[in-house]
């Protein structure tokens, strides 16, 4: 009866792209490139219930979306931050 073995596979990089071991240690492979950024990223975040619903009903009384309320509420933190003003202590963090 044959078993189902999972084998390692390894690719052999060519010599250049392998480091010398007084480069960077035993010869090792080079760092994963990073991940191109996407056009938007999806963030999930936990409120307590009665905020979710005061939140959504201050937004639709206003005509905006809860979507663009958070990222505009967010881009100002960012802003504020990279301006160096100090930032209101957030609660729960």
């Amino acid at each position: 009866m044959l078993e189902n073995k999972r084998r390692a596979v390894w690719t052999v990089l060519p010599p250049k792209l392998m480091l010398a071991d007084d480069e960077r240690g035993p010869m090792t492979k080079p760092p994963k490139p990073t991940r191109p950024e996407k056009k938007s990223e999806m963030l999930d975040v936990r409120l307590p219930y009665g905020m979710k619903q005061a939140l959504v009903e201050a937004c639709r009384k206003q005509g905006v979306t809860v979507s663009d309320t958070v990222r505009g509420l967010i881009s100002e933190y960012v802003s504020a931050a990279q301006a160096g003003e100090t930032q209101p202590k957030l609660k729960g963090i």
